[in-house]
């Protein structure tokens, strides 16, 4: 009897040690007056390096955009001697993700012409959703042309006011920047 009992001890001896030495590696008990690690201290230099980097985010909304609706901004004639003639069932109100405004409108060869109203606040984001993104100068405060889909994509900032974001499935940089400039002319 002796033999079984100590054979079954033996067998138990290891999960028993097992359990012992697990319930001990538990969290140490934390005291809610003293925390656990001091926070984190930004030296000035850092501070300085930070504030002065080159990745400023816009947080200024710009214009209020609630009650611009673009398809009605944009004239018809004016569109249309961009883009060629417009297929009958243009302009088309587009479905907003956030708060941008937009319009699309097609020509007769089915080519789409789009104009987005952004709000300033968004401009850092608007080069990330664009693939082959270049720098354009002397267009707007700020601007890069980029692919986007079957279009390319000319985006614009204008300074305290708005974004403009126009994309022409025509792949033509000289209709991009004339939707562009018709646009700006034609903000309230």
């Amino acid at each position: 009897m002796n033999h079984l009992l100590s054979s079954h001890v033996l067998r138990l001896l290891p999960g028993v040690l097992l359990i012992a030495l697990l319930s001990g590696c538990g969290q140490a008990p934390v005291s809610i007056d003293e925390p656990a690690n001091e926070p984190a201290e930004i030296a000035d230099d850092d501070a300085e390096e930070i504030s002065g980097s080159e990745a400023e985010f816009l947080i200024d909304e710009g214009m209020d955009l609630s009650g611009i609706d673009v398809c009605t901004m944009l004239p018809l004639k004016q569109v249309a001697a961009i883009a060629g003639p417009l297929d009958q069932e243009t302009p088309r109100e587009m479905i907003s993700i956030d708060r941008e405004v937009d319009c699309q409108h097609y020509n007769t060869s089915g080519e789409f012409f789009e104009v987005q109203l952004y709000p300033l606040d968004q401009w850092a984001l608007q080069e990330i959703i664009l693939n082959d993104v270049q720098a354009m100068e002397g267009i707007g405060d700020d601007a890069f042309l980029g692919t986007y889909s079957d279009a390319i994509t000319l985006r614009t900032l204008v300074e305290g006011t708005t974004v403009i974001s126009t994309r022409v499935s025509n792949m033509d940089l000289n209709t991009a920047i004339a939707l562009y400039e018709l646009t700006l002319e034609s903000l309230p």
